[in-house]
């Protein structure tokens, strides 16, 4: 009850047991006999309770050194404290194999024995057990079916060797732990079969390993199970409800799960901070993030109310709610929270906030979270690093997008296209920019990216071509023209051309820098330009006829340099004459595309229905109706009779 110290209680204990023995030491008929068993045995539950299985184990042998036997209580409490040790386990099962069978296999006994194996791990053993346990439930069905000849004390001993409520009960928990619904429905159905009745507790097991199913959180069956506890009588409590609520968060049925909240708000349930992080989770997975975060605040409300304490789970429960919506500094706040009162902000819950700062565009901050995580030996998981790629790419941080696909690579992760594209579209532009120190290696790393993703996708069968975007196709193949590598950018476009592969590549807007390389224009001037540098006029040319087909406007510059390479290498004239029609075309298209475009107008004219020009002039002011306490202007020439 602890209204005592552990210590205390034992060497209490301890010391009544000996002066028992000592007041009987000096008649030799009674020193044999006393202390009694059950003294001896409530020695042993003493020790099992405060902890101590040596103590419990050299106490039965003591008993056993008198020829006492202790009950089946206190070897249970005895196989229960075993729980600290395997070693402890073992020399009690030794023990145990000294003992008639009806100790041994007593249902006390069998059930600590199951419990502690499946405290260890150790299913195999445990169900083991139980299928002993179960072929006397059924012959002693047998023995009372029919005559058989038996006994009354036999009846009665093989009742005591049969699983009880609490033999599944603990099977079904472990079941739970471990997510084996299944098998914990096999049980569950036995246990009807065998007429055992279950208990509030068999009923929470059930749903929470339906919630904790392999195969997702099967809410469905959850809440037939806890109707049908219902039906058995059993008067729902707090874990009853809150595994139900669980297992609906899981299953991502936020409607549910309020449902059941106002249910036991209805029935007056207590509320622990458990239920609440419960329900706070289910705001997490609200469809409208913004009624989740309203909900969310609501709760907390209500826990105040009910002088519920803020646990870390909550809290980080609300944080992943409010990151959700992207309430940025509201969220920060709560994290701070957290770490001034010492709390434990979750591995779950700090990837949670990166991803959230990660899509708002604040990059920085999301890395001070990341050395956060390293700091805690926490591993980013997969889903956080390749937003933080995206992130950092879109922002420029070619450092941290690099140091982060690295991570990805040594965690075995395989970045998704829009990652790998945005990674690679980073390392391209920071290669092409006025004298980088290491253009060389930015350029071969978003070469090998690439290159990485193409074989990997024509070893699995998928389609090669789809392993970068656009936009990324477009930079690379610039980066590697611009950076001496024509014949790989070639490679690279002839590929990527013939499967429509760049259609949707998308033209630079006005917050980018101007020589952005990501479009089809800027990768066509790329190829036609280093192409004649280089002297290589039949590629140029094959790029050109590209150009055509896809109806992109390229620069003048650049078909003006293609014009003059072309006549200095002595080509066919047909083809110089192309190159001038091109041109020609382009700007024809680009001066009737300014003919169509409406002129600016003067801010001077009034876009209303005023059409009479010379009264409009004629009024004091272009606004209609003057008003008294304004001066009449004194440029204008007076009309009529009136004066100036």
């Amino acid at each position: 009850l602890n209204q005592t110290d552990k210590t205390i209680a034992l060497k209490r204990g301890e010391a009544l047991v000996t002066a028992l023995a000592d007041a009987a030491s000096t008649d030799a008929i009674t020193a044999s006999k006393t202390p009694n068993a059950r003294v001896w045995c409530a020695l042993i539950t003493l020790c099992a309770r405060v902890g101590q299985p040596a103590r419990a184990i050299e106490v039965i042998n003591i008993m056993t050194k008198r020829q006492m036997r202790p009950e089946d209580h206190a070897i249970s409490a005895a196989l229960n404290a075993c729980k600290q040790g395997r070693p402890y386990f073992e020399q009690m099962l030794r023990i145990l194999e000294n003992y008639p069978e009806s100790i041994r296999r007593s249902t006390g006994v069998c059930n600590a024995a199951i419990s502690v194996y499946l405290h260890f791990g150790d299913f195999k053993s445990a169900f083991k057990l139980y299928s002993e346990m179960k072929a006397k439930m059924h012959a002693f069905r047998r023995m009372k079916d029919t005559d058989h000849g038996a006994s009354p004390r036999d009846v009665r001993v093989m009742e005591n060797q049969i699983p009880d409520t609490i033999t599944y009960n603990t099977l079904i928990g472990a079941c739970a732990t471990n997510g084996e619904d299944v098998k914990a429905l096999e049980l569950y159905h036995d246990m009807i079969a065998n007429g055992i009745p279950p208990s509030l507790r068999t009923y929470v097991g059930l749903i929470v390993s339906l919630s904790r199913s392999h195969g997702g959180s099967r809410a469905d069956e959850a809440e037939k199970l806890f109707n049908t506890a219902i039906d058995d009588g059993v008067t729902p409590n707090e874990f009853l409800f809150t595994s139900l609520m669980d297992a609906q968060v899981k299953a991502h049925r936020a409607d549910s799960a309020f449902a059941t909240y106002d249910r036991m708000l209805k029935a007056n349930v207590k509320l622990t901070s458990v239920t609440f992080g419960c329900v706070l989770h289910a705001c997490w997975v609200c469809e409208d993030p913004e009624e989740g975060v309203e909900r969310a605040y609501a709760i907390l409300q209500q826990m105040t109310e009910r002088d519920v304490m803020m646990n870390d789970w909550c809290s980080n429960a609300l944080v992943r709610v409010i990151s959700r919506a992207g309430r940025i500094e509201e969220m920060l706040e709560e994290v701070k929270k957290i770490v001034r009162r010492r709390g434990t902000v979750e591995s779950e819950t700090l990837e949670t906030v990166i991803r959230a700062l990660c899509r708002t565009g604040y990059v920085e901050r999301a890395n001070r979270f990341l050395s956060m995580m390293d700091s805690r030996n926490l591993e980013p998981s997969g889903l956080t690093l390749m937003a933080f790629i995206t992130a950092a790419s879109r922002d420029g941080f070619v450092g941290w997008a690099w140091e982060a696909a690295k991570r990805c690579a040594r965690a075995g992760y395989v970045l998704d296209v829009n990652t790998r594209s945005a990674l690679v579209a980073v390392l391209s532009v920071a290669s092409t920019s006025p004298d980088p120190d290491d253009a060389e290696l930015l350029l071969a790393r978003a070469l090998g990216v690439y290159e990485g993703s193409y074989k990997r996708a024509e070893a699995n069968g998928d389609d090669a071509n789809g392993v970068l975007d656009s936009e990324s196709q477009c930079a690379l193949i610039v980066a590697l023209a611009r950076g001496d590598r024509i014949d790989t950018a070639l490679s690279i476009w002839r590929n990527t051309t013939r499967y429509g592969a760049l259609v949707d590549a998308r033209k630079h807007t006005s917050s980018e820098v101007k020589d952005y390389i990501g479009d089809t224009r800027a990768m066509y001037e790329s190829l036609i330009e280093v192409c004649c540098h280089e002297g290589m006029i039949d590629e140029a040319l094959e790029v050109f006829d590209a150009v055509k087909d896809a109806s992109v406007s390229v620069s003048t510059v650049t078909l003006a340099f293609l014009e003059s390479s072309c006549r200095r290498s002595r080509v066919d004239e047909w083809r110089i004459f192309d190159v001038c029609a091109q041109m020609r075309a382009q700007a024809e298209v680009k001066a009737s595309n300014r003919l169509a475009r409406p002129s600016k107008q003067s801010h001077h004219v009034r876009h209303d229905d005023v059409v009479d020009i010379a009264s409009e002039l004629q009024s004091k002011g272009l606004g209609g109706a003057q008003s008294q306490n304004t001066k009449p202007s004194t440029w204008r020439r007076g009309t009529g009779s009136a004066g100036p």
